[in-house]
């Protein structure tokens, strides 16, 4: 790279700042040998909020979600505002995930230093940097998602200033990065909006218990508990004490959903919900989310949830720490988004999970809360009290597929989504076997679950190519050999020599099963065949 410029096929916004550029041969777990840095100019500060991007064309993508990660580190007490980002470039859905705890990024009480409210979902990593000069050094996976629609480019980069948050030194902001990746983990999803829409009722929480629009010029709390029920939500229990509020920030609107207590308690099997019924709903892995805000004192058990059939997921707004295990729930999924509360501007943040949904099951979405321990079981005291707006659900993957030893027993059918893939399959380390899978395999999937060094193999008979419709190829004169390759195609048959595969069952995360025949190769006298047979 040249001090001068960004490294080659990347761009920076604004063009020709003076800033320290640099290739990392020391960090470790980067991706090869060298990672980018990106510093201010010695002595000085990134004022004006930097990008570091690439530019993918609409044309190469195609509407989906999509997941886009990196390799990252910051030094400690250098974080500034540095955060990996995917754009639609509309203006109305950038991604965002900073590198270390949300409460480092906090002014005091007045609110966040130079973080951009308007970026549609922002999460935090919780990595911890190390110094400079020690071992710390260690780069670490971030990642969002982003759903694109038709006709969309996607930006994604790095974005960054150097503001004095929290215990920042003169000259916080620089970052090294490396290994970008962009997935699409689902070809054709429906539209977010266009599900949530047909499905759920005042999801924003934008109407009165009557139906009808809130003014959006009043900024107050209008406590609906004499009206009616929030409109389009159930609850087990009612309190004294729900409604509307427009006086927090980060809202989709103007308004939010709360509920507090008056002149009692939030029970502890309090439920805030909506149902989706399962004539409306796909078997899968949905992703339900929303924004919520809690005082930070006052966390009791409040969590957003998803139940479909016997299985629950949650998640916690705070960090786990802050939950007593006598607190948690038997028989629910707990993850817990680590958000910590500013209690002057009530600023909803982003919280979401995964719940498996299956055949003929309904979805139940929404917000379980309570006071919690008994100490807190006070009148008027809210613990447990929230605010919630966008509460939201969509499919993101198909249900776990699992393929078992004995491949006359598999059900092999292309996927409209990702999905995870459970492999009942022993492989032996050192030796050569056969595999066919209906899924591929890149270089760093193989080296992941095969091991460094692993060799693949794939049938080459030397001769003259003809073929047919089917896809099927015939030689004439063959001389059959075996040449190296480091990849493997969904429904081509390989040799594969492990040198440290992962014990069986092998999980494998977003795949994209594509292939349900295997292929074959073969010559024309067929003294030579080389026959698939998923998935091995």
């Amino acid at each position: 790279t040249k001090n001068t410029q960004p490294p080659t096929g990347w761009m920076e916004s604004p063009e020709g700042m003076t800033l320290q550029r640099s290739m990392n041969k020391t960090a470790k777990n980067k991706d090869g040998e060298q990672a980018y840095v990106c510093k201010p100019a010695s002595g000085k500060t990134i004022n004006t909020p930097l990008k570091l991007y690439q530019r993918i064309p609409a044309e190469k993508l195609g509407a989906g979600i999509y997941k886009v990660t990196c390799r990252m580190w910051i030094e400690k007490d250098f974080y500034g505002t540095a955060c990996l980002f995917a754009d639609n470039q509309r203006g109305d859905n950038c991604n965002v995930q900073y590198w270390t705890t949300e409460p480092y990024y906090r002014n005091g009480a007045s609110g966040y230093d130079n973080i951009t409210y308007t970026d549609y979902r922002t999460t935090f990593a919780r990595h911890a940097g190390g110094f400079n000069s020690s071992t710390a050094q260690n780069m670490q996976r971030m990642v969002v998602y982003i759903t694109l629609q038709d006709g969309d480019d996607l930006l994604v980069g790095i974005r960054t200033n150097s503001a004095n948050q929290g215990s920042d030194k003169a000259g916080a902001g620089y970052f090294i990065v490396d290994d970008f990746h962009v997935e699409k983990l689902a070809r054709k999803p429906v539209a977010q909006d266009d599900f949530c829409d047909k499905v759920l009722t005042n999801y924003d929480f934008e109407k009165n218990p009557q139906g009808i629009s809130y003014d959006w010029n009043l900024k107050t709390t209008i406590n609906e508990a004499n009206n009616g029920p929030i409109y389009g939500w159930q609850s087990n229990a009612w309190t004294d004490n729900y409604g509307g509020v427009s006086d927090g920030t980060n809202l989709e609107w103007k308004w939010a959903g709360y509920v507090a207590s008056s002149n009692s308690v939030i029970p502890n099997d309090f439920r805030l919900y909506q149902t989706i019924p399962s004539e409306e709903l796909e078997p899968g892995i949905y992703q339900v989310s929303a924004r919520m805000w809690q005082y930070a004192s006052k966390l009791s058990i409040t969590r957003l949830y998803g139940q479909a059939g016997d299985k629950t997921s949650v998640q916690y707004y705070g960090v786990e720490n802050k939950y007593p295990a006598n607190l948690l729930t038997e028989g629910e999924t707990a993850t817990f988004a680590g958000l910590s509360a500013n209690t002057t501007t009530g600023r909803v943040n982003d919280m979401s999970l995964d719940v498996e949904v299956g055949e003929n099951e309904d979805l139940e979405i929404g917000v379980k809360s309570g006071y919690g321990l008994e100490s807190n079981n006070t009148a008027g005291a809210n613990h447990g009290k929230f605010y919630v707006d966008l509460v939201r659900a969509w499919k993101v993957s198909d249900l776990p597929v699992t393929y078992d030893e004995n491949s006359a027993e598999n059900e092999i059918v292309p996927r409209a989504y990702n999905n995870k893939v459970v492999l009942n399959k022993q492989f032996t380390n050192n030796e050569w076997q056969f595999v066919c899978f209906p899924f591929s395999l890149n270089a760093n999937d193989i080296e992941t679950i095969f091991g460094k060094g692993t060799e693949v193999e794939f049938l080459e008979p030397l001769g003259i190519y003809g073929g047919n419709e089917e896809g099927q190829r015939t030689l004439y004169n063959p001389q059959p050999r075996y040449l190296p390759i480091n990849v493997i195609e969904a429904g081509w048959p390989f040799r594969i020599r492990p040198t440290d595969a992962l014990p069986s069952p092998i999980i494998l995360e977003n795949v994209s099963v594509t292939k349900d025949s295997p292929r074959e190769e073969y010559t024309q006298d067929a003294y030579y065949r080389f026959d698939g047979q998923h998935p091995y």
